[in-house]
């Protein structure tokens, strides 16, 4: 693609169009970035837009969303993390909303340059979609999306400036969309009746009993070792009592600085740390035992007025699933000489399967 830069602009916009008429899509890759990096080539494709070539505009939205589709590849490849929306999906406790949610959201263009919010049949509001479920019933979804916008007289001057704004944009919706979701999976949306995992009505929350030895306090750190594998153990069998004896969690997701406590302080005089005392004492436990304990930055401040907190549970799907179509890259729109891009994507409430799998702790 050296030799690009030597070519006149109308030579240039002829290989462009000779290579979208094929199928060799690395190639469109390429021509599209260089063709939006030319200031000379975006500069003849405005003149011939302008004189009513729907040729031209049509190759226009074909180099944007060549582009905007290679970025968002390269975009999931380098995302940053997200603990909610990750530990969901290593967990896979996602539940894939079929694409035909967005039908009507796709015909409407609901959606709009800015921050991320809920849409549907142009309102604030629940929209007339469902999702259809396991169970095979429909279940109410809520549309949210976004989209960014490019002029050509701004994509020209990117060019000339060498800023890619197009990568820009897409990136930073692509990213405030993924927060929009992870925001969603902690603590839903109330006020649209969406529960997220945090304060959800079916995961009831207790306090650990306080210590028995001075300071009387209930943070782990005051309390014996003795004291804090007796807390684990009670989170541990009163999952098996609020299961109706069905199940016992298996898995402990705890605010990472109560991890590293429990990680670091020992017990005994062997050189037992609680948690390595704590995963011994599992072995022997009834269905395995809770040992899968698991450090969560997010619980570091999770619980009331900012403090520590664990939940415990079996996170299979057969338990908890967060229904979620990710964000669908809309077909490019040009109008008004501007070009937009739209980003949307449908979630539901988290829904627990089966209740009294999963139980909340706070004080630790």
């Amino acid at each position: 693609m050296n030799h690009y830069l030597t070519m006149s602009a109308p030579d240039a916009i002829a290989r462009v169009q000779h290579a979208f008429a094929g199928n060799d899509v690395a190639a469109q890759r390429e021509w599209a970035r260089a063709t939006l990096g030319n200031a000379a080539a975006l500069e003849l494709l405005q003149s011939r837009i302008t004189h009513a070539s729907s040729v031209d505009v049509d190759l226009m939205l074909r180099l944007l969303t060549t582009r905007a589709y290679e970025l968002r590849e390269t975009y999931e490849e380098d995302r940053p993390p997200l603990w909610f929306l990750d530990w969901f999906r290593n967990e896979r406790l996602i539940y894939p909303l079929d694409r035909g949610v967005v039908a009507m959201v796709s015909r409407t263009r609901d959606y709009q340059n800015g921050e991320v919010r809920f849409i549907g049949d142009k309102t604030d509001d629940w929209s007339t979609e469902g999702g259809r479920m396991e169970t095979g019933k429909l279940r109410a979804v809520k549309h949210f999306g976004k989209s960014v916008e490019y002029g050509i007289l701004e994509l020209w001057q990117s060019a000339r400036e060498g800023r890619d704004i197009i990568g820009e944009r897409i990136t930073d919706a692509l990213r405030d969309m993924d927060v929009f979701i992870d925001f969603l999976i902690a603590n839903g949306a109330p006020m649209h009746l969406i529960y997220g995992f945090l304060g959800h009505p079916d995961i009831p929350v207790s306090v650990v009993p306080a210590s028995v030895v001075p300071p009387l306090g209930t943070t782990w750190p005051q309390k014996t070792p003795s004291e804090v594998l007796s807390d684990l153990a009670t989170m541990r069998d009163t999952s098996r009592v609020d299961a109706n004896y069905n199940s016992m969690a298996d898995t402990a997701i705890m605010a990472d600085s109560r991890y590293t406590y429990i990680n670091a302080a020992e017990i005994g005089t062997n050189g037992d740390t609680i948690l390595s005392r704590w995963i011994k004492n599992q072995e022997t436990a009834m269905n395995g035992g809770m040992r899968r304990i698991l450090a969560f930055p997010p619980y570091n401040t999770a619980g009331p007025g900012g403090t520590p907190q664990v939940t415990v549970g079996q996170f299979t799907r057969e338990n908890i699933e967060f229904p979620l179509l990710p964000a669908v890259q809309l077909p490019t729109e040009y109008h008004g000489s501007k070009w937009k891009i739209g980003f949307v994507g449908a979630a539901s409430s988290i829904n627990i399967k089966r209740t009294g799998r999963f139980r909340t702790y706070t004080g630790i």
